[in-house]
């Protein structure tokens, strides 16, 4: 079956300018600004499940060439009146992809592992980063590589990586960081439904701070 979603191209430098009244400027690379600069796109919601809820996804776009953009997702329209003019949204429906169907997508995953271990009888929750090397001998993909042909597999199988481009990006008084790769790859459909729940719904983790989003295009 096919969905209906609205696409938003959002330039970021309209975002960065947004609210000039707080204090503190703005930064790409706060993970913070993004969340709230895609949400302030929308309605005010009653709930704290709003971004699921309304399959509410995003992805930081950098084409050669285009000033950089957030490409949002989301079942419901904008409500930016200020932004009229200036912001690109138009409502689209995604075919189903037949099984067996070659695709080329693009995909931003968290792609990082995540354990709980227990320490002096308290558990925690231990992130870690994902790397980018060594090879895997028999199938020549590195690790970030083959997080994404196992979290796809239920999907898509005989992925090919055509691009990859990784972003670090850091919260502003905290130790951590949000570790987001973005890969253009191709691959062939073997279960339609569940490559449309996660064209739909997103995939992984960080979802409201710009990961999960992929979209896809059959190959000529």
């Amino acid at each position: 079956m096919s969905f209906m979603t609205y696409l938003t191209k959002f330039p970021v430098h309209v975002a960065l300018a947004r609210k000039p009244e707080k204090t503190q400027r703005w930064r790409v690379d706060d993970p913070e600004f993004r969340h709230r600069a895609v949400m302030g796109l929308f309605p005010d919601f009653e709930d704290n499940q709003a971004r699921s809820r309304n399959n509410i996804l995003f992805r930081y776009e950098f084409i050669p060439g285009q000033a950089p953009y957030f490409l949002v997702q989301s079942d419901c329209d904008v409500v930016a009146p200020d932004l009229e003019g200036v912001i690109e949204t138009k409502q689209v429906e995604y075919p189903s992809y037949e099984n067996g169907t070659p695709i080329i997508f693009r995909l931003a995953l968290n792609t990082v592992t995540r354990r709980t271990i227990e320490t002096n009888g308290r558990k925690r929750e231990v992130i870690t980063p994902i790397a980018l090397q060594p090879l895997d001998a028999e199938t020549g993909l590195n690790p970030a590589e083959k997080h994404v042909a196992y979290k796809l597999s239920t999907a898509l199988q005989g992925i090919e990586f055509l691009n990859h481009n990784r972003q670090v990006l850091q919260v502003p008084k905290v130790s951590r960081a949000l570790q987001i790769d973005t890969f253009d790859c191709m691959g062939v459909v073997t279960n339609s439904q569940a490559l449309e729940h996660i064209m739909h719904a997103g995939i992984g983790r960080a979802k409201a701070y710009g990961c999960g989003l992929l979209t896809a295009r059959r190959a000529a």
